[in-house]
């Protein structure tokens, strides 16, 4: 009968364990699915920021296009030609300010979307390299030779 007894203790230590194995099991299967849903999350958040850099970077490559458009626009229609401005604003005048323009937002742009970056990589270290912010570093050098070219140009 004792060892009946014991027997039964042992069992029921035995299923004791088994179930308290099993609520470990769980627990960090949890742990790990929890995991993996944060990154999932970083990584929806770090797209975001992408396509909102790659928004501001279109906007402003219009905005310089259309500037560099009227600035040649207006070279064109009045070469050769000395005229006294009847109007305060010329046309190149309005390409100059929106080459300019474009240039400064695209800066802010960037800025912003460094700070982002660099708010999120704190929370997720193994995030990709930005390339929206590759390619307006580049398109801000290239914006501000257009500019330069549009202000020394007369």
């Amino acid at each position: 009968m004792i060892e009946e007894s014991n027997e039964i203790q042992g069992q029921d230590l035995a299923v004791a364990s088994q179930k308290k194995l099993a609520k470990e099991e769980k627990k960090k299967a949890k742990q790990e699915k929890e995991a993996v849903k944060m990154e999932y999350t970083l990584e929806k958040l770090r797209i975001s920021f992408e396509r909102l850099q790659f928004v501001w970077i279109k906007f402003n490559v219009t905005c310089i296009a259309i500037g560099f458009g009227l600035y040649k626009f207006y070279v064109a229609n009045t070469s050769g030609e000395v005229q006294t401005p009847v109007h305060k604003i010329t046309g190149r005048d309005f390409g100059v300010t929106l080459v300019s323009l474009g240039v400064i937002m695209l800066c802010f742009a960037t800025y912003q979307h460094t700070q982002n970056l660099a708010k999120l990589k704190l929370q997720y270290p193994y995030m990709q390299r930005s390339l929206a912010l590759v390619l307006s570093y580049c398109i801000i050098v290239l914006s501000f030779l257009i500019l330069l070219i549009v202000i020394y140009r007369a």
